[in-house]
């Protein structure tokens, strides 16, 4: 284990997990089910979600007051009872109240990612800080994997069992939570209490304008480095959030072997895994940062150039396209932590990650329109090329801005930075 102490940030960890799982196989899979029953329509749905996802970008930064003014382990609790309604009454509401309602959940959810990847980064060994937010990124990206398959695969074959697995679920992020109640954190504290600070840092972070640093030491330039990218990164996988069921029924998964189903998903696991450990070993020098980055994006956007393409020929060209795209994506997802966590030392990281995630929010939330109009206009592919389209504009930007000299110009000072 990376931490310190890991008792004390393995139950945020799955608190985050819980969370995901069900928002995941809620939003992806059981909600536009169960409100297209009650007559809503595909854009009231697309709206309602984007409600959510769009309260959780705005609320990022400025709910971190609360959580430091009432404690972490209470806010998360009440989040927990709040989503425990979402899963029960959104289907069943009309269109107006069900935005209201999943919008206040997004509020109330909208720091733990912040949270939890600031959190494990300080509780981290000396050395290890890269290597703490993967294991945070794989346990949680784990439980929203899995809401997204399960919840597909329910829909498709055992519906009312998708309903009490949620509630499950969110139970056990509600268990999570209780365990968090007394859980406080030094280097979180002064950042989550003082609503003057992150106001300032928030609005002086955005005027994208300025070419010198404040006079306090928050490292603006590096973030605003990140800050474009940060947004093309979450605006990627978003793209299939409402064309994932009709990329499931194109791929014939119904008439997979178990056999071959359990190899994708392995080979899948095991690749993401590898690309994540694999970079956080071979970045330990900070030179190799942006290479990893740069890799990682190249094989996710050759994947996914070559998944619609390769649908309906040998399943083993399949299964290496997708080992590509987990590999690609492990190694991706450990270079961001790494970036991160060398440009934001532990002072800063708090609300920097929230300022990041913010954007990454927005871009998660405008996702889905952009994707549902690329399938469309391509049905089948179009998706996947427009996916392929943004990550070489990812890559171009990263060799383009974060090459070279701008990370050693910029490298935070900290004592755990990197």
């Amino acid at each position: 284990m990376p931490w310190q102490r890991p008792s004390r940030i393995l139950p945020l960890i799955l608190a985050l997990g819980f969370s995901e799982l069900v928002r995941s196989g809620f939003f992806i899979a059981y909600y536009p089910y169960a409100a297209a029953q009650q007559g809503l329509t595909a854009a009231q749905i697309g709206l309602v979600i984007s409600a959510h996802y769009l309260m959780d970008a705005a609320a990022k930064v400025f709910v971190l007051k609360y959580y430091g003014k009432f404690g972490i382990g209470p806010m998360l609790g009440l989040a927990a009872l709040v989503g425990a309604l979402n899963v029960w009454f959104l289907p069943e509401m009309g269109f107006f109240e069900g935005m209201l309602l999943t919008a206040l959940w997004g509020l109330l959810v909208a720091p733990m990612w912040p949270l939890v990847m600031t959190t494990s980064s300080l509780e981290a060994k000396v050395g290890s800080e890269n290597l703490a937010a993967n294991y945070g990124n794989l346990m949680i990206g784990m439980g929203t994997a899995l809401g997204m398959l399960g919840g597909g695969f329910l829909v498709q074959t055992r519906v009312e069992w998708l309903f009490p697995a949620l509630m499950v679920t969110q139970a056990l992020f509600l268990i999570s939570a209780l365990l968090n109640w007394n859980f406080r954190t030094e280097g979180l504290q002064k950042v989550i209490q003082e609503r003057s600070y992150l106001r300032r840092v928030t609005s002086s972070t955005m005027q994208f304008w300025k070419r010198t640093e404040q006079q306090d030491a928050f490292p603006y330039a590096a973030l605003r480095q990140l800050i474009p990218a940060a947004f093309l990164q979450m605006l990627i996988p978003a793209l299939f959030s409402g064309v994932w069921q009709k990329f499931v029924d194109m791929t014939g998964v119904k008439s997979w072997s178990p056999a071959l189903l359990l190899v994708v998903i392995v080979v899948a696991v095991l690749m993401f895994a590898a690309g994540m450990y694999g970079t956080a070993s071979a970045t330990r020098k900070k030179s190799r940062l942006v290479p990893a980055l740069l890799l990682g994006l190249g094989l996710m956007c050759a994947s996914f150039v070559a998944l619609p393409l390769l649908i309906h020929q040998a399943y083993l060209w399949f299964v290496l396209a997708v080992a590509a795209l987990s590999a690609g994506y492990g190694t991706y997802l450990s270079s961001w932590n790494g970036v991160v966590i060398l440009l934001l030392a532990p002072e800063h990281r708090a609300v920097g990650w929230s300022v990041l995630m913010t954007f990454e929010a927005l871009g998660f939330a405008v996702g889905p329109f952009l994707g549902g109009v690329a399938w469309t206009l391509m049905p089948g592919s179009g998706t996947f090329f427009l996916a392929g389209l943004f990550l070489a504009l990812t890559m171009v930007y990263y060799r383009l801005v974060l090459h070279g000299q701008a990370l050693a110009s910029t490298e935070s000072r900290g004592p755990h930075a990197g």
